[in-house]
């Protein structure tokens, strides 16, 4: 049988949840053929969530990044995507945060630091 051409074959991909991995059949996923968009992206640099346009979030040549949450969603289910400061380390997530804080305020060593305030100052 003839291969179909690559523009006519459907592709199906996905993101899946990392707790899927240990289940039969997976959690969750955001499909492609949905629309993935960027729901909202929270940086540190930065003391509101960014909607719209564009943002940036900085990786160092030692191997460390900017915190960061990134969301993606495909209109029914929502993915946080976490990057981390010291290692660069990125996390994925099924679901919002609850608290974004949560992320952003934890120290080197996992701590909880301190709160940030009304205007957004540490």
């Amino acid at each position: 049988m003839p291969r179909k051409p690559r523009s006519a074959r459907r592709r199906s991909w996905a993101i899946t949840s990392p707790i899927a991995s240990a289940c039969p059949r997976p959690a969750r996923q955001l499909y492609k053929d949905k629309g993935i968009k960027i729901k909202q992206i929270f940086v540190q640099h930065r003391d509101n969530a960014v909607t719209k346009d564009q943002e940036a979030i900085y990786f160092f040549p030692t191997g460390s990044a900017e915190k960061a949450v990134i969301e993606l969603t495909d209109g029914s289910a929502t993915f946080s995507v976490l990057v981390h400061g010291l290692t660069g380390r990125v996390e994925l997530r099924d679901g919002e945060l609850n608290n974004v804080d949560d992320h952003m305020m934890r120290n080197a060593l996992g701590n909880k630091g301190a709160e940030r305030d009304a205007e957004g100052e540490k």
